[in-house]
């Protein structure tokens, strides 16, 4: 059975179309034409006597890690044939675009799974969360007042704000996208559309300080009363504020529901324990480039570690190797090295290491971690201390 893997094109639209109905649904109705190719937007396809039975596709996104910018490779449109199931399919499609990926500067690949085990097999690892949390309106609005934070509704005209009050709050975290590039073309006036209001927060002199984009419910059974895509502060009297502010609607929205990283400070402002989770993705990473991974991450200042690493059976072959990390300065640099030692990571290793989304301890437990002076552990959590990781955009 002959069988090729390649970048999807305009001629593959309809079967493209057709693939992802078996995954997503079928629509009601007459259905869209297939659309053109999404700019940063990649199709993959495998390819069985000229049948396309598996797609996927890598999409083109900037993301904070360790305090600076990464290029990633966020995988998405994942779907595999019926008859094709089991086959092996997936393998040979994601080191394929996977292989693209890097070739174009992608240093780290996301994915929110449907199963996690078959993304395992190809090293990645569970690193953040998404997820959906009800709290009732009536708790918001007994917050006390903060009488120096001014609220007024965002228009066109403060877009810049809303994307550098974002900024700073992503920047501290360990995978939010940058909302900038290819992958993000909306208009100032298309970006405070999208949603029923954005509430700004300002101090007296009119320094932003806050914001909370916010979605009223239809008043369907099962949907969300009020639905806040995105509530980010600066100070907590400007969380406290816009969060009474949602409050406000108790008397026609019972429940506001928040999208939160998981471990958000939203909970520590919440002045009741009615915080109920409603949906949760899970949100996985890859390394494609452990140099470029770990160079120019953040560290403690005071923090002196030369060490190093061996990473094998990757399914990128150029990922393997044994590479050396220099912590100092409180800037982290990597390059390949000899083996100093035989301290050994598995592919899944690296993704929960270089977000310092588990200890040494943990990686060794799950057999993730092998070799190496169990000693130095410590060092190499020193190395991620601190990092807080969180994601708000699902693709």
């Amino acid at each position: 059975m002959s069988e090729e893997v390649r970048r999807l094109g305009p001629e593959d639209a309809t079967a493209s179309q057709r693939l992802g109905w078996e995954a997503f649904g079928v629509p009601s109705g007459d259905p869209e034409p297939p659309e053109a190719e999404q700019p940063g937007w990649r199709g993959w396809g495998v390819f069985r006597e000229g049948r396309l039975v598996a797609q996927a596709a890598d999409r083109e996104y900037d993301a904070w890690f360790g305090g600076r910018v990464l290029p990633l490779a966020g995988v998405a449109d994942v779907t595999v044939a019926a008859e094709a199931r089991g086959a092996g399919v997936l393998g040979p499609l994601l080191r394929a675009m996977l292989e693209g990926a890097r070739d174009r500067g992608a240093v780290v690949s996301t994915l929110f799974p449907t199963a996690p085990r078959i993304y395992r097999r190809a090293g990645y690892e569970t690193v953040a969360t998404m997820r959906w949390v009800d709290v009732p309106s009536s708790a918001l609005s007994a917050l006390p007042p903060a009488p120096v934070v001014e609220l007024r509704r965002a228009g066109a005209e403060d877009v810049e704000r809303l994307r550098a009050l974002y900024a700073g709050w992503a920047s501290g975290l360990d995978g939010p996208l940058t909302r900038t590039g290819v992958s993000f073309p909306a208009t100032d006036a298309e970006l405070v559309g999208a949603t029923t209001g954005t509430t700004l927060a300002s101090d007296a002199a009119g320094n932003p300080l806050g914001y909370a984009s916010w979605v009223r419910g239809s008043g369907k059974v099962g949907e969300p009363d009020l639905l806040v895509r995105d509530l980010v502060a600066v100070r907590g009297d400007a969380y406290a504020a816009l969060l009474r502010m949602l409050g406000s609607f108790a008397s026609v929205a019972a429940t506001v529901r928040l999208r939160t990283t998981g471990d958000d400070l939203l909970r520590l402002m919440i002045p009741t324990a009615d915080w109920t989770p409603r949906h949760e993705n899970l949100y996985m990473l890859k390394v494609l480039d452990v140099e470029a991974a770990f160079t120019g991450a953040r560290c403690a200042p005071g923090l002196a570690l030369r060490s190093g690493f061996t990473v094998t059976d990757d399914v990128l072959g150029t990922v393997d190797g044994s590479y050396a990390v220099v912590a100092e300065g409180g800037s982290v640099r990597c390059f390949r090295a000899p083996a100093v030692d035989d301290r050994t990571l598995d592919p899944r290793a690296l993704a929960l290491l270089v977000t310092g989304a588990a200890p040494c301890r943990d990686l060794r437990t799950l057999g993730l971690l092998t070799g190496g002076d169990p000693g130095q552990d410590a060092d190499w959590d020193a190395l991620v201390a601190g990092r807080v990781r969180g994601v708000l955009d699902y693709f």
